[in-house]
């Protein structure tokens, strides 16, 4: 399948107001092994993938999933499509979407619901209507998390088993509840709190010697981390976060997550990375994540 055509262009103003019930992931601290700082940044920007890890390898900052086409959906299709054809993108609360200009600042539900819009419109409204998120607006992790987890109707197909994962699928990771009327966040394996994220899986899972799944995944982060791959290390179109953190560059990009499933293959965790400790926590229990794929 082609990759839908980007027509729409749209600006923070059209969007204004709709930021407040967005959602955002603070990303556990980079590893050890993160590159430095000082890192030279490439000249063009990286394509996906390295070659994928085989199946059975012990988990590392190297771990890299598999990448499918882009005929394997077509929510894959248009995260690729923003990919290829950026020149600019950065983890933002105040959207900037043109692309004409290849002008991408938003957070993680940012480009997934705007991506879902241009694929899956059938998907999309059922979300924005059911949960009454305006046209403007993204919604809340949470949202997301509760529309899923509910009767999406028939523009979405529940995915229960990662091993049935192909690419092309939406993954809520949620990271908020409700609690007297304020929002309560959970916590990453460094400690750091969180409001959930969301990300396109971009690929079948790999079986890692471990028990766990690599997954390839495209998102919108305010920190790389998604193991070695990650391509805002080296995109050279990911922009700083701000003045203050010159050399953290974010925005859309690519890279690996891991997820731990039961007896049955349902997803009972997700970890940043190849190499992440632990997998992101609430309340003292791993998150678990939810995964559907938009039909149409």
């Amino acid at each position: 399948m082609k990759p839908v055509p980007i027509t729409a262009v749209l600006s923070a103003a059209v969007l204004a107001g709709s930021l407040g019930a967005a959602s955002a992931y603070a990303a556990p601290s980079p590893s050890a092994t993160t590159p430095p700082a000082s890192a030279a940044r490439a000249a063009t920007f990286p394509q996906p993938h390295t070659p994928a890890s085989p199946a059975g390898s012990a988990p590392s900052w190297a771990t890299q999933g598999v990448l499918a086409p882009a005929s394997a959906g077509p929510l894959l299709a248009q995260a690729m499509q923003v990919y290829q054809t950026m020149k600019q993108t950065k983890y933002s609360h105040q959207y900037v979407i043109n692309p004409g200009t290849g002008t991408y600042f938003w957070d993680c539900v940012g480009f997934t619901n705007w991506a879902l819009k241009q694929a899956t419109p059938n998907a999309w409204k059922a979300f924005h209507t059911a949960m009454n998120v305006p046209v403007g607006a993204s919604g809340r992790v949470a949202l997301w998390a509760q529309f899923l987890t509910g009767t999406p109707g028939p523009s979405w197909s529940v995915v229960n088993s990662v091993t049935a994962l192909t690419g092309g699928e939406l993954m809520i990771i949620p990271g908020e509840i409700v609690l007297n009327g304020k929002p309560q966040y959970g916590s990453s394996s460094s400690g750091q709190s969180y409001v959930g994220h969301a990300v396109i899986i971009a690929g079948p899972p790999t079986r890692l010697s471990d028990g766990t799944y690599a997954v390839a995944t495209y998102d919108s982060t305010a920190l790389p981390g998604h193991g070695q791959w990650d391509s805002r290390y080296t995109d050279p179109r990911a922009l700083p976060l701000g003045p203050s953190t010159p050399t953290t560059f974010s925005g859309t990009g690519f890279g690996t997550m891991r997820l731990s499933v039961n007896a049955s293959g349902a997803p009972t965790g997700v970890y940043w990375s190849g190499s992440a400790a632990g997998p992101i926590m609430f309340a003292g229990q791993p998150v678990v994540p939810v995964l559907a794929r938009p039909l149409n």
